[in-house]
Formats: structure tokens, C-alpha cells, sequence
């Protein structure tokens, strides 16, 4: 990684700090040296240079923020797409991120949660107005200051929605927890997408966890297709019904069923302000009418009346009828009565420092190191990194955190030994459950037998009583009776191969008929999808079928992974360039445009040496010096005294009486 700090960019920024790292660009602090403010510069990394989808998206960054002029969105101040350098500079925003916010707190209150989301809709209507759909909405990209100002950031795959309204196939792009169904299938997105988004961030902030979790990518985005999130009220006591069906309403996985805009959202959640008791008709499947609000202030009345507060809990906010009074004030009169009344320590007034990494460290040297930090420590098993050292931290390192912020550390307590448990006669389930929390790796074999019940134990390796260590790898086989006629198809989406897919098809009794391959963004040779599925019931000896993923899908213009469908030329339809060149529709000449109906270049044939231009006043004719005419030379010598060579004189010769015949060196005289 190219390290820009003490460098000044462009004889203008000078680079502070690192303050964070990303998959594709890193971020640094610098100083703009005209202004002398503080200014965060998004720099591309070098090895993504060549790499023109990557590159298109930084350009599209820049263009699509300076679209937008609103008071929540982060703002550009300059950028710079150049062969050697490509990095975009934009206001410097001290805080913290929304993401950030909700971990240390672990959840929000719902009237805390209305708060943001309101100012968060109220910036992306201005963006979706202005043809922006940002696409990568999540907690992660909105920064929350101390001064109780929200900016929504990283506009990096933005889409440009005004452009003759083409339809866009793009891969599944965006935060596989945030992104909407139709993200997830590379299907076209509009505004209602960044719905969704903010219905996962709703939920999130209500309940403290994401409604779709698994171990991979791939397992969230088919949850994202298939699956209903489980009810906040589940996670959260005293969530109104009204919140909950705005969320519920916004996360509906065909898009007819969302909000259809960002006003009509931030609509019902000011109505739910005004009446908690507020109930939303979210069950029409076609919005051939607008929401329907019922109201029930009699309910309301009641809740009131009945609001208490146990002891031990701190209040987090006023009493609604204040929030209500600082919502209807401003956005920032609000964020700032939730930040001092939670009494967050992200978002104090102490100085910043740069977070080291710790990992690597022990626990002693943590606590000598001299950070003026908090330091909380969880312990757990890990088979990578020896006792008492730091294997993981929240935050992660580089960024700048305030002194005496908290930093979570993971120690590890060693590699686990334990005694081989008797699994004799347990289900499969339950030895499973037993051998993960034992840290081992789990393999599974079969054997016939009658002595033990179809699908249970029979024996272990290694054998019980025998000492095992974490990170191991012990064998269960379980037993198949061949006289069963069905067997249960197991779940092998997600393995890593189809050599361990097969092993666990055989274990169940069952057998691979078939498999194909599919592009996924999944590793190669992960299995992405299996028919039957999981849970089902099959003859012993029945076949399955697999995908398995043959890699990310390609452009088949050029071969890229970056894109499916090779961008093109909104104009002209070209796929050698993105931007049409601009032509001026006065002399029809590429190059340069007319303004003001004057075509500038033909206007300044008319000028007079040294005559400026009225329409872009900033060109000047030149003044033509007229050339001066050289001094003639002669051409046999040089010399500019002469133009042609003098000749001799002829020498002449005496008479016999030693005279000349004209002129004579001696004395003419001859007496």
C-alpha cells in the first residue's frame, strides 16, 4: 500500500493521517493548503488502475455527489482522474459512523430510530429527485457528529437513473445485508431499492442484529430472496405496531409492495411521530391507493397513561412530547438531544489519536503499551494463536478513535484439549452440537449395522476417552439400516468442494446423480444450490444434483468480472466510451459546446488581437508580432557592408625602360 502521509498532492493537500482502508481505495486526512481546512481524500488503489469498471465507478462517485446539494450528503471538493493518481477530496467529517453508533449502544430506541431515518429519507429524496440512487445504503456509510449533523458517504456504486431511463443488468453489488432482492439477482434498480436498504438499517437499529445472518454471502443473499425477517418484537419490548409494519413495509421483497418513495416513507413515520398508536395498511399487494393510516388515539391515551420507567434503566430520551418539539425544530436539534442524553463517549469532546492494531500483541504488553484507552477482554479457544495473545479487535485498526475510547479485545486461551467424548447412541444433531462446542472439525462416515438406531452414533474417531485437541478433526459414523426405505437429504450448499459434498450425500445414504456448473461470485468448485433440498425426504440410494460454482460471471465483450454487461455510450450506444464527446450545436463541431447560444471557438475567430471574449471571458486573442526582415549578407563572406565580394586589382607589368604603363610602386619620377 502506497503510503501518501507527509506528502503534498498537487502543490495543494497535505496528507495528515490514514484513517481508513477499503477493498478498492484507501482514505487519508490532509490539510487543503488554500483554505486551510481539513479535507478527507478517497485515493484508488494502484493495482485497480487498470481496471476500467473499478475506475468508471470512481469517476461515477464524484459526479453523482456533485449532483446533489443537500445539507446530509457529503460534499466534493475536487478530484483527479489521472494516469498516475486518481483520488477524490471531500469534506473531512469528525464522528462517527451510524454503525458504530448502534454497537456501542446495542440497540436504539424506536424514537431514536424515527429520528434518524427521517433525516436519512429527507437526503436521499433530494438524491433520488437529482436521479442518484445510491445502491450501498448501510450504517457503515452515514457519519454521525457531535454537532448532531448526519452525512450519508461513499457513493462509489451509485447509478445515475436520469440518463434515458436505460434498463442496467449489473452483478449483485452493494452490502450483501443491505442490498435488495433484486440487487441480489443483478436485476435493474431504482429509488425503491435504497428503500429496502434503509428498512434493513431500521431494523438493525431497533433490534441490534441484521434480520438475514448465515456464514456466507451467497446463504444471506438467497435468505434476502426467500425468507421474511423474523418480528422485531421478537428482539425489542415496546417497538409500536406502527413501526414495526413501516419496516416490515419497507423490506417487502417485490418492489411493488415498498414504499415507492422516500417522501412516502418519511409520510407515515411523521405520522407515527405525531400518534404512536398509529396502524399502517401494508396488506394491499398493489398500491393502486396511498397507505391507508388508521388512527386510534383512544389507544394512545391508554399507553400514555401507562408509560413507566424501571428502576436501574437509564432514560435515553425525554419524554416524547420533547422529542416531537426538537423533530419538528430541525434535524440537528434532534440528533443532538440523542447524543447527550445517551451519553455516547464516541462522540465527546476529548482529543483524537490514531487506533493502533493490537493483534499480535499479548495481553501484558496491551496493557503497558501507554494508549490512553479502555480496554475490554473476551476470552475464547483458538488454534492459530498461542495463549494469552490478541487474535481480533473492535475497531479495527487504522482509524482515529478518542482518548479513552473502548477497545474490544479477543484473547486466545490456547489450543482446547479435552477428553473424547462417549457419543454412543446420540443423534446426529446432538453429537454435532457436542463435537463444535469442543472447537473440532466435524467428518462423517456411515456404517451398517442393526445395533444402533437408524441415524445414530456408532463409534467416533478418535475413540472416546482418548484426549482431542481444538482445531482437530474427529470422525463420527453413523448408522445406516438398510431395511429403512428413507433418508433425510442433508445440507451441503456451501461446502467447500464436491468431493466434501459427496462425502456427507453418501453419509446420509444417499448418492450424487448429477451436478452442473453455474457462475457465482462464490469461490470456485462451491457447491451454490442442490435438488432436492435440505430436510426432505428421499428412498435410500436416491441421486442428488448439484451446482457447483464455476467463478464470477463474465463480460462477454471483454471478459471482465467487474460487469456482465459492457458499458456503453448513452448517446450513441458505443462500447469503445461511456461519455459522449460534447458537440457544439451551433458550429456542429466536436470539442466544445455553445453557451448562451454562441458557439465560443467561432466567436473568437472574430475577435481582434487582443480583444477578450464576452461570452467565456476567459480567452484572449493572441496579439500576432509581425516578423522583421533579415539584414542582407554577402553571400561569399558574411559580411553586411557589402552585398557582393570586391574584386583585386589586375597587376601590371613594366616597359623596357622600367616604367608601367598606369601607376608604379616606386618614384615615378626616374631622375
Amino acid at each position: 500500500m502506497e503510503n501518501y502521509i507527509g506528502k503534498i498532492i498537487d502543490n495543494r493537500y497535505e496528507i495528515i493521517s490514514l484513517i481508513g482502508v477499503g477493498g478498492m481505495s484507501n482514505v487519508y486526512k490532509a490539510v487543503d493548503k488554500q483554505t486551510g481546512q481539513e479535507v478527507a481524500i478517497k485515493f484508488l488503489k494502484e493495482e485497480f488502475f487498470e481496471n476500467e469498471e473499478l475506475v468508471r465507478r470512481f469517476k461515477n462517485e464524484s459526479k453523482a455527489i456533485s449532483l446533489l446539494n443537500h445539507e446530509c450528503i457529503i460534499k466534493v471538493i475536487d478530484f483527479n482522474i489521472t494516469d498516475s493518481e486518481k483520488y477524490l477530496v471531500v469534506e473531512y467529517i469528525k464522528g462517527v459512523t451510524l454503525k458504530e453508533f448502534i454497537e456501542n449502544r446495542g440497540k436504539l430506541t424506536w424514537e431514536e430510530t424515527l429520528v434518524f431515518s427521517n433525516i436519512i429519507l429527507g437526503a436521499l429524496g433530494h438524491a433520488h429527485e437529482n436521479g442518484v440512487i445510491h445502491r450501498d445504503l448501510k450504517p457503515q456509510n452515514i457519519m454521525l457528529t457531535r454537532e448532531g449533523e448526519l452525512k450519508i458517504m461513499d457513493f462509489g456504486i451509485a447509478r445515475l437513473s436520469t440518463a434515458n431511463q436505460r434498463t442496467v443488468t449489473d452483478k449483485a453489488i452493494g452490502s450483501v445485508h443491505y442490498i435488495s432482492p433484486e440487487q441480489v439477482r443483478g436485476q435493474n434498480t431504482d429509488n425503491r431499492s435504497d428503500i429496502y436498504s434503509i428498512g434493513i438499517m431500521m431494523y438493525e437499529m431497533l433490534t441490534g442484529k441484521l434480520p438475514f445472518q448465515s456464514e456466507t454471502a451467497v446463504s444471506v443473499a438467497l435468505q434476502q430472496l426467500s425468507e421474511e425477517a423474523p418480528p422485531i418484537s421478537n428482539y425489542a419490548e415496546g417497538v409500536p405496531k406502527g413501526m414495526e409494519q413501516i419496516v416490515m413495509k419497507a423490506i417487502a421483497k417485490d418492489p411493488e409492495n415498498r414504499y415507492q418513495s422516500a417522501g412516502e416513507m418519511r409520510e407515515d413515520l411523521q405520522e407515527l411521530r405525531k400518534n404512536p398508536a398509529a396502524l399502517f395498511d401494508n396488506s394491499s399487494k398493489q398500491f393502486e391507493e396511498q397507505t391507508k393510516t388508521v388512527m386510534v388515539n383512544t389507544v394512545a391515551k391508554e399507553k400514555k397513561s401507562k408509560v413507566k420507567v424501571k428502576k436501574g434503566k437509564r432514560l435515553l430520551l425525554p419524554v416524547m412530547a420533547g422529542l416531537a418539539t426538537a423533530f419538528a425544530l430541525s434535524a440537528v436539534v434532534a440528533v443532538t438531544l440523542i447524543f447527550k442524553m445517551s451519553g455516547n463517549a464516541l462522540l465527546s469532546n476529548k482529543p483524537e489519536i490514531e487506533l493502533p492494531s493490537f493483534v499480535g500483541m499479548t495481553e501484558t504488553q496491551v496493557k503497558k503499551s501507554g494508549y490512553n484507552l479502555k480496554f475490554e477482554y473476551e476470552y475464547q479457544y483458538n488454534d492459530e494463536f498461542e495463549k494469552d495473545v490478541v487474535f481480533a479487535q473492535t475497531p479495527k485498526a487504522p482509524r482515529t478513535v478518542k482518548e479513552n475510547s473502548t477497545v474490544k479485545l479477543k484473547v486466545s486461551k490456547g489450543v482446547m484439549t479435552s477428553e473424547m467424548p462417549d457419543l454412543k447412541n446420540f443423534t446426529r444433531a446432538e453429537a454435532q452440537k457436542v463435537l463444535e462446542d469442543l472447537g473440532v472439525n466435524i467428518a462423517v462416515d456411515t456404517v451398517e449395522t442393526k445395533d444402533v438406531v437408524d441415524g445414530n452414533v456408532v463409534k467416533t474417531e478418535p475413540e472416546a476417552g482418548e484426549l482431542i485437541k481444538s482445531g482437530s478433526t474427529v470422525t463420527i459414523y453413523i448408522a445406516i439400516d438398510q431395511e429403512k426405505n428413507t433418508r433425510e437429504v442433508p445440507n451441503v450448499v456451501g461446502s467447500a468442494d464436491l468431493a466434501t459434498a459427496r462425502r456427507a450425500i453418501t453419509a446420509a445414504g444417499l448418492r450424487v446423480e448429477n451436478y452442473t456448473q453455474a457462475e457465482s461470485y462464490e469461490p470456485v468448485g462451491t457447491v451454490i444450490a442442490q435438488t432436492p433440498e435440505a430436510g426432505k425426504e428421499l428412498p435410500a440410494g436416491s441421486g442428488i444434483t448439484l451446482v457447483i460454482s464455476s467463478g464470477p460471471p463474465k463480460c462477454p465483450d471483454c471478459g471482465s468480472t467487474e460487469h456482465t454487461v459492457h458499458p456503453t455510450c448513452s448517446v450513441c450506444g458505443s462500447k469503445s466510451h461511456t461519455e459522449h464527446p460534447k458537440t457544439c450545436e451551433v458550429c456542429g463541431k466536436e470539442g466544445h459546446e455553445a453557451k448562451n447560444g454562441e458557439c465560443p471557438k467561432c466567436k473568437h475567430d472574430s475577435l481582434a488581437e487582443g480583444e477578450t471574449c464576452s461570452n467565456c471571458k476567459d480567452y484572449t486573442k493572441p496579439v500576432t508580432t509581425p516578423e522583421t526582415t533579415p539584414t542582407p549578407t554577402c553571400p561569399d563572406c558574411g559580411s553586411t557592408e557589402h552585398l557582393t565580394h570586391p574584386t583585386p586589382a589586375p597587376t601590371e607589368t613594366p616597359d623596357e625602360g622600367g616604367n608601367t604603363e598606369s601607376g608604379s610602386t616606386g618614384d615615378s619620377t626616374g631622375e
